[in-house]
């Protein structure tokens, strides 16, 4: 006799990936409210549930729901409304900011651009003045560590040639001392003070628009990094059955205030992670290395925190009953991170994140795996980064990018993400270049080491198992 459920669906005529990496395609599934009940032959579940809808997916491959790790989704659904400045050149992105300056020529408000890539554009200050003198402009790079913008946004945020750089942060300069536009790490925020902030209404719609396009693409489940207030507009969207992604938040470690707990969970939504950034990023030339940039022989990059700040921070978030998720990109941030976390005790339970993992070198796979930490990583950074990066770093640290293979050989538990707005947000995109490393169609660049190349079942496992 069947038992009574809701949603019923039966899925046939699909090949199915099983746990060892077999297909099948003799097996049909079983599912309500969206969870898989059973796997079985279809006549055994078409008469033990007859009340079910069956799908027939004509031979086409059944996946579960893909999960994105890390994912900014309300910066996401504004990105959607502003100008793109991704693959452009100098030309092309003056080209851009003429057709912007005559169309919005009486228009009032803040300028906002992004996906700026410095290694095949220089934007200055100057440049922004020569379109964008009426109103305050802002351009962030692609990897938002850092922005440049106009003589008037400097002059709403107080920025002047006397203003001295931030602890973690830097003000650019051009060689006799005046300001470039350029604003790196923690020099962001005093710009970001004076921009108005947008309306509620306006934040849902950028989630809204933001999680339509995820779920055209495939996507059931995020992790999603809150910017400051978001939290109550998510609540509500989930309140009121708007939300229809699974919203795994992260509460900036900034924004916490200490000691208090996580607050309880909604249906599609829940908030029990803190988020903190250890070091910066390859393209601002912040993410801290043992070695300097091959580019900038003066630099190492920066660590934000001291040893003993961070044990403090990682312990006072367990003893409120916080997840940690920390932003690791150089070799040394990530040794910091794997240091540190070894001495933290009763970790184990949280499971801990260590966010983008890009510089893996081999004597620091064996401190990762004994962290306990989950190694959460963008594979899909790898097609912007196989462009310039070496340039950057070298050809021998190239090859300590991304070790996907290596990292899972070690069982560090492993999930997949994406980083939208910054990069393309396509699941199978991302999946597409753990297992190849290129884009589609696209071949791959010896210096990224090959032999790091993922099975498809692992693949599939890091965007589903490894994000659950």
């Amino acid at each position: 006799m069947s038992k009574t459920r809701r949603n019923e669906m039966i899925i046939i005529g699909s090949r199915i990936f099983n746990e060892l990496g077999n297909v099948s395609a003799d097996m049909a599934v079983y599912t309500s409210e969206g969870v898989i009940v059973e796997v079985a032959p279809p006549s055994t579940l078409q008469e033990t549930y007859p009340n079910a809808k069956i799908i027939d997916l004509h031979g086409d491959l059944l996946l579960p729901g893909l999960c994105d790790a890390h994912i900014h989704l309300e910066a996401g659904g504004k990105s959607l409304e502003i100008l793109n400045l991704l693959g452009m050149d100098n030309s092309q992105i003056e080209a851009a900011f003429h057709r912007k300056k005559v169309q919005h020529r009486e228009k009032e408000g803040w300028f906002r651009a992004f996906n700026w890539e410095p290694s095949r554009a220089k934007i200055t200050r100057r440049m922004l003045d020569k379109y964008i003198s009426n109103r305050p402009a802002i351009v962030h790079q692609r990897d938002l560590h850092g922005l440049c913008c106009n003589s008037l946004a400097l002059e709403l945020a107080g920025i002047s040639n006397l203003t001295g750089d931030p602890p973690g942060g830097t003000i650019g300069r051009n060689a006799d001392g005046s300001l470039n536009g350029l604003l790196y790490e923690n020099a962001i925020p005093q710009l970001e003070a004076v921009i108005p902030l947008p309306s509620v209404d306006d934040r849902k719609q950028y989630i809204l628009s933001a999680q339509e396009k995820l779920l055209s693409l495939g996507l059931t489940a995020i992790s999603e990094v809150l910017e400051a207030g978001a939290d109550p507009i998510y609540r509500e969207l989930d309140r009121t059955g708007e939300l229809k992604l699974f919203v795994d938040a992260w509460q900036r470690v900034e924004h916490w205030e200490i000691g208090t707990p996580p607050p309880p969970n909604g249906n599609r939504y829940q908030l029990h992670t803190l988020k903190a950034f250890l070091d910066g990023s390859f393209g601002s030339r912040t993410a801290a290395l043992n070695e300097p940039y091959v580019d900038d022989k003066a630099n190492s990059g920066q660590l934000f925190y001291n040893d003993n700040e961070l044990w403090d921070m990682i312990k006072q978030a367990q003893d409120a009953g916080w997840r940690m998720a920390l932003h690791a990109i150089g070799d040394r941030a990530i040794e910091q991170a794997c240091r540190v976390m070894n001495t933290v005790p009763d970790r184990a339970s949280f499971r801990h994140r260590l966010e983008h993992v890009e510089m893996l070198p081999a004597t620091l796979v064996m401190p990762l795996a004994e962290s306990g930490l989950t190694a959460s990583v963008q594979p899909v950074h790898l097609l912007d980064d196989q462009i310039w990066l070496e340039s950057c770093l070298g050809t021998e640290r190239c090859r300590t990018v991304l070790p996907l293979r290596t990292i899972s050989n070690h069982k560090i538990p492993l999930a997949f993400g994406s980083d939208f707005p910054v990069v393309d947000p396509d699941p199978l995109l991302n999946l597409h270049t753990a297992i190849n490393r290129c884009g589609f169609g696209d071949k791959p660049l010896q210096a990224f080491a090959q032999k790091e190349c993922f099975s498809p079942m692992d693949a599939l496992l890091a965007s589903t198992y490894g994000y659950a």
